[in-house]
């Protein structure tokens, strides 16, 4: 099955909205956690200030560095972080693949690393695409599995 985007000019991949929406939910339960457990160190307005502390980062976390984009068009794949380019990969010189791991559970989450293989020189690179989300990045490799170099991995007999 051939995928063209010739009728569009960009395929654009963005993290889930339901992604950013754990992240906020889970930060004050994490600053909830982390006073808890300074308050059996210390006392006083430490377990608060630690409590804050936690809960600012998981929110940072989840609203700036788990936005990431992945935009494809016919040639490439470019690759954002927040609104800054971090790479820039040519269908016609890469092999592309991934590693999975999923939990279940209304939390559940997915770990999603996309591996990318420079054809010419064998280096790896590998993109989190957790934040996308299982069903778009299976949509988007969908893509990149046809359009790249990719061939049938040969595995070795012991």
């Amino acid at each position: 099955m051939k995928f063209s985007l010739e009728g569009e000019k960009m395929k654009v991949y963005k993290r889930s909205a339901w992604t950013l929406i754990k992240g906020l939910i889970s930060a004050p339960f994490a600053g909830f956690v982390a006073a808890i457990i300074v308050s059996f160190f210390a006392n006083g307005i430490y377990p608060i200030i630690a409590g804050a502390v936690i809960f600012i980062l998981v929110c940072i976390s989840s609203i700036f560095s788990e936005n990431v984009r992945f935009e494809l068009n016919d040639t490439e794949l470019r690759h954002f972080r927040g609104r800054k380019l971090k790479g820039t990969y040519k269908f016609d010189r890469i092999v592309v693949g991934y590693h999975s791991r999923s939990q279940r559970g209304l939390l559940g989450d997915n770990d999603i690393q996309l591996i990318i293989r420079t054809a010419e020189t064998g280096r790896e690179t590998q993109l989190d695409c957790s934040p996308l989300g299982a069903k778009r990045f299976y949509e988007m490799f969908a893509i990149l599995e046809d359009k790249c170099l990719n061939e049938p991995e040969r595995l070795q007999t012991l």
